[in-house]
């Protein structure tokens, strides 16, 4: 009788000791998944921020509009509206990059990455294929740099 209650406490101690394992391995599976959730939201916040920021700009300052306009037309610019519309093309272009990257990451699906209005984007906006190939290695990550050429630049 003595080894038989010595085996079912055996046999009990090494079923809580798994027990306990499969607990830790599932707390840590959760722990990185909240991480990862988390990661998202911070990159996702600062994106809108961006967003807001550049949408801000051209809503609070009439004539950042009318460079736009300017831009639009031809008409040749001065140093310092050239410098102002190379940041526009700039915030432009570091959202395609942050959209890119979440889609690389797997936070943003193919039909979500919207590369149609990129590409739209690109080709409406006077002078951003010229920034684009003068300034496109300089400031954006090289995997971003040879995928916009491939699926944006390209489609002129």
């Amino acid at each position: 009788m003595a080894k038989v209650n010595w085996i079912w406490r055996e046999t009990a101690e090494i079923i809580g000791v798994l027990g306990v394992i499969g607990s830790l391995v599932f707390v840590a599976f959760e722990i990185r998944q909240n991480n990862d959730l988390l990661a998202a939201d911070a990159r996702a916040y600062r994106h809108e921020i961006r967003s807001q920021n550049s949408n801000r700009q051209f809503l609070e300052n009439p004539e950042l509009a009318a460079l736009k306009v300017k831009v639009d037309s031809g008409v040749p610019l001065s140093e310092v509206e050239q410098f102002t519309v190379e940041r526009y093309f700039n915030q432009i272009l570091l959202d395609f990059q942050f959209s890119f990257v979440e889609y690389e990451r797997g936070q943003l699906g193919e039909e979500d990455l919207n590369i149609e209005t990129m590409r739209n984007t690109f080709i409406r906006e006077a002078g951003m294929s010229r920034y684009w190939s003068e300034y496109s290695k300089v400031y954006y990550r090289p995997d971003f740099v040879q995928w916009m050429n491939a699926n944006i630049a390209t489609q002129e």
